[in-house]
Order: structure tokens, then sequence, then C-alpha cells
């Protein structure tokens, strides 16, 4: 009897230690899986942050790229608008544009040079000088039109038309141009140019100096001076 009680304590034990190894080997197994866990979940930390930092770099770039193409864009902006007031001035005379005979030649030349495909064999007809605005106003008769063209130092601009009348077709066929005129009423008074127009069959080519307004008839035939008159500009 007290040998089988001492069996029966001996299993209860050997049982315990089985319990308890088992219960440290759980213990165990548990704890290298949480290593596991957290070391993977470590690589993923890292893996999220390097595509992060990866992303933030891209998009560092793209801005940089971005910046360095909107300079680009901007002096080739500030080129191209530089090109175009050039070739606007070497089109109209740019400065050249004064009351002067030289001024009137270039207006003519940049009204003619406006109407390209309107007017094609055009011939000026009169010119007004804008002493406020420092600009010409052209009058170019084309076929059976007369064409007013706008003329600054930033181009030309073609403005209203009118039908041709018999005083408009005399001036253009006269054997004396408005050039002509110009010259020759320039020659008889130096002062600033004004005007010139085709009226009552005679060049009449206005001129300002010392404040008086002088009017100078030129015949369109010879191109002599006819008569010269002078009145007190108005203020």
């Amino acid at each position: 009897m007290w040998n089988e009680s001492k069996n029966l304590l001996r299993g209860i034990h050997v049982s315990v230690k089985i319990a308890k190894t088992l219960a440290l080997a759980s213990s165990a197994l548990l704890a290298f899986a949480a290593c596991a866990n957290g070391g993977a979940n470590d690589d993923q930390d890292r893996s999220d942050s390097g595509q992060s930092m990866s992303q933030e770099q891209t998009g560092d770039q793209d801005r940089d790229d971005r910046d360095e193409r909107d300079g680009e864009g901007e002096r080739d902006g500030d080129d191209q608008s530089g090109a175009k007031v050039e070739s606007q001035q070497d089109a109209t005379g740019g400065a050249a544009l004064e009351a002067t005979a030289e001024g009137a030649a270039a207006a003519a030349e940049a009204a003619l040079a406006a109407l390209t495909g309107q007017a094609d064999n055009g011939v000026v007809i009169g010119e007004d000088y804008d002493f406020e605005r420092g600009s010409w106003d052209v009058d170019v008769l084309g076929g059976e039109t007369v064409y007013e063209v706008i003329v600054t130092a930033d181009g030309a601009r073609v403005g209203e038309q009118d039908a041709a009348e018999r005083e408009d077709m005399d001036a253009a066929n006269a054997s004396v141009s408005v050039a002509d005129a110009i010259d020759a009423a320039l020659a008889q008074v130096q002062g600033d140019l004004d005007s010139v127009s085709f009226d009552d069959g005679v060049w009449d080519v206005s001129i300002n100096k010392d404040r008086m307004e002088n009017e100078v008839r030129i015949d369109p035939a010879s191109g002599n001076v006819m008569n010269t008159q002078q009145e007190r500009e108005e203020d």
C-alpha cells in the first residue's frame, strides 16, 4: 500500500515537471514570435520611411525642374518681347517718326506696308502729324478707296476707309508726289512739318515756325512754290 502511494506521488511530481517545462517552452515560443513580429514591423516602418523620403526627394526634384523651366520660359518671353518691339521699330522707323521730311517718309513707307494685300499699288496722297501723340495719319489711295493709316513708333494701324473723290485721284496722278512737295516747301520755310494735303488742285504744305503757321502752296506739275501765307498758331 505504501509503495503504491509512493509511486503515485512520484507520477504526480513528474507530471508537474512536464507541465512546467511545457509552460516555459510556450513562453519562449511566444517571446520569439513577438520578437519576429516586431522585427517585421521595424522593417516595414523602415521601408515606409524610405519610400516617404524617396517621394519627398522626387517631389523636391520635380519642383526644382518646374522652377528651372519657368525661369527659362520667362527669359524666352523677354527675348521674344524685345524682338517684337525691335521689328516694329524697324517697320515704322521708330524714333524717326518726327515732324520732318524724314519722319513723313518713314510714316508713308510704314502705311504702305500695312496695306499689303489691301492696296498693293497704293499712293500716299496726304499726311498729318499729331504733335501730342508723336504720330502720323497717312492717307493712301488704293483703287477707289482712301485708307487712313495711323503710324506710331509701335506700329501702323489701318483706320477709316472712304470712297475716293475726284481730287484724291488728281493727287495720286500728280507729277509731283507728296514727298517732292514736302521737300520744296521745307526749302522755302525751315520749321516743323505739320501736314500736307491736295486742296483746290495744288499741294498745300503746313509748316510751323516761331509760333507761326506757314501755308506753302506747291504746283503739282512743276514743284515750284506758288505762294506762302502766314498766320499765328492757335494756343
